[in-house]
């Protein structure tokens, strides 16, 4: 189809992937209520669709998984952290983040990538191999000096 055609030809593919999988569910809701002003229209949308994802919108979240997938992999953790958090100024600035968040693409969110990197936000500068002592001394409150 004609989409496929403009995400493989665009600049920002994993963007353009999450926008159009909201765009697909966006649609699909709307299409549901134009058909309620229709009765024969609605009982062949009832028919013809019984899933709660319309058939392209997912297509496009998943690949745009796989585009992620691929810079998981193929980069070091830096240069993928860069692909998600960089600011697009295509999409009004907005970060893959943003973008994921915006559109509730679930797949795109539960990525190893997305979760880790949100894990490395959490941590801050604690890592697995900070030494316990280092941890307890900032844990513990100073003593008040008298």
């Amino acid at each position: 189809p004609m989409a496929l055609l403009f995400w493989e030809n665009c600049k920002t593919p994993m963007a353009t992937g999450l926008v159009s999988h909201k765009i697909y569910m966006f649609l699909d809701k709307m299409e549901s209520k134009w058909a309620r002003m229709d009765e024969e229209m609605t009982e062949k949308l009832e028919n013809a669709a019984q899933s709660p994802v319309p058939p392209g919108s997912s297509e496009f979240e998943m690949l745009s998984c796989g585009l992620l997938t691929a810079c998981y992999h193929s980069y070091d953790k830096s240069e993928w952290i860069n692909i998600l958090t960089v600011k697009m100024k295509d999409w009004g600035y907005l970060n893959l983040f943003d973008i994921a968040n915006i559109t509730g693409s679930k797949n795109f969110i539960s990525h190893a990538a997305y979760q880790s990197y949100l894990t490395d936000i959490w941590m801050g500068n604690i890592h697995a191999s900070t030494p316990t002592w280092k941890l307890l001394l900032y844990i513990i409150p100073p003593l008040p000096i008298f």
